[in-house]
């Protein structure tokens, strides 16, 4: 019986241990995204547009965390003579990130998971009307980046978000590079 009661008494110390340690949290960042697309045969041509991801995340223990976000990864315009078009990258991103701290107050982050990308197209041909089509795939999605704690519930972050874009056989390489602020709870 003593044995029982020892053992029921350490799992219950482990259980409230792990749940003092997970913590949720939300971010928001805003920054700049660029896509890798080939503007060949284009007079004009922008890879970088603004870029916004919200993340919320729950801290599972040991600076492991499970993270549900989204990501637009900005757009990408091209012209020619009479002719526009628009590509933009959008992502659901389900991963897991690992926090591991350099001081008490500061600390790296590694990011891998999944991103359900939706990429659109559209076109629009002086005197001749418009265009748009969308295609979505699952890709992987990773990212590197670093916070700061501000205050005991607030940290400023700043980091990278890697992805693919899919569309029509294609593939571009997305990038959004972002700074927010990050609120634990």
């Amino acid at each position: 019986m003593k044995k029982i009661l020892i053992a029921v008494t350490v799992a219950a110390a482990a259980l409230v241990s792990t749940s003092a340690m997970a913590q949720a949290y939300v971010s928001a960042d805003v920054g700049i995204g660029h896509a890798s697309v080939d503007c060949s045969g284009t007079t004009s041509c922008d890879k970088n547009g603004t870029s916004f991801k919200v993340t919320g995340g729950y801290k599972l223990g040991y600076g492991l965390a499970a993270e549900l976000g989204y990501i637009d990864f900005g757009k990408v315009t091209a012209s020619d003579v009479g002719v526009s078009a628009k590509i933009t990258a959008r992502a659901w991103t389900l991963g897991a990130a690992y926090e591991f701290p350099f001081t008490p107050e500061f600390a790296g982050v590694a990011r891998l998971g999944v991103a359900s990308v939706d990429t659109k197209a559209s076109a629009t041909v002086a005197g001749g009307g418009s265009g748009s089509v969308s295609e979505t795939k699952t890709q992987a999605y990773y990212g590197l980046g670093a916070n700061y704690a501000v205050a005991k519930n607030v940290k400023i972050e700043g980091g990278v978000d890697w992805s693919h874009a899919s569309f029509d056989g294609s593939s571009a390489v997305i990038r959004s590079i972002s700074a927010g602020v990050r609120y634990e709870f």
